[in-house]
């Protein structure tokens, strides 16, 4: 029924309640892209509709189907949303031309009953006190806000846990490859120092021959 809903204009929201900071906080493939209209968002989001159910109302389609409602199923309180809406009149010409609605506001809290729990806090919740007792619309805000901050945080985690895991394949790739080079080097260093040993064993054994042919020489001249 997003054709009935009124402009998002005509809503009076409590002060601190911001809806744009709240859409990116609700959780991915929340929004079912419907046909577009002109209170919908590039992403296929119904703000309206949103507004309507964040604050406890429900649309009823079936009820006064050609003008629409919505209601709370806590209080049964009843929104007629026509009375929101601009009205298409007609002037003694014929001519068309848009209306100002019948009531050109609209505030979700007052159109509850005063001891539905959706804005009355000790309704909710009798026994809390202070800052813990809290009406249902803003438990629902903070709700949204730390189902974010828990699916950022796991975010966040899972990078890091992805980031650490590449850095150990890394090292590990670097430790086996290490041990490998290292035994090779000494191997070529090994081989060198036995080639050494050999020419150095065969210019002794030439250097030895030398030294006895040149003393068996001196002694026959004597």
């Amino acid at each position: 029924m997003a054709d009935k809903l009124p402009s998002e204009s005509v809503f009076k929201l409590p002060e601190g309640f911001n809806l744009d900071e709240i859409i990116p906080q609700l959780p991915p493939n929340f929004v079912s892209v419907t046909e577009n209209t002109a209170s919908e968002s590039p992403s296929g989001l119904n703000r309206v509709a949103l507004l309507m159910s964040l604050f406890g109302f429900t649309a009823r389609p079936d009820h006064v189907p050609k003008l629409g409602a919505a209601d709370c199923r806590i209080c049964f309180r009843n929104i007629g949303l026509w009375l929101h809406r601009p009205r298409a009149v007609s002037d003694k010409d014929g001519e068309d031309s848009q209306k100002s609605p019948a009531i050109p506001t609209l505030n979700p809290l007052e159109c509850h009953r005063e001891y539905c729990p959706w804005i009355n806090a000790q309704s909710q919740n009798p026994g809390a006190k202070g800052i813990d007792a809290k009406p249902i619309w803003r438990i629902l805000k903070e709700v949204i806000e730390k189902d974010y901050v828990s699916r950022h945080h796991d975010e966040l985690a899972l990078a890091k846990s992805e980031s650490n895991r590449l850095a150990q394949a890394r090292t590990n790739d670097s430790q086996q490859m290490a041990p490998t080079d290292a035994k090779d080097e000494g191997d070529y260093e090994k081989q060198r120092e036995e080639k050494d040993k050999e020419r150095w064993a065969r210019l002794r054994k030439v250097k030895s021959l030398f030294e006895v042919k040149g003393k068996k020489v001196t002694k026959e001249k004597h």
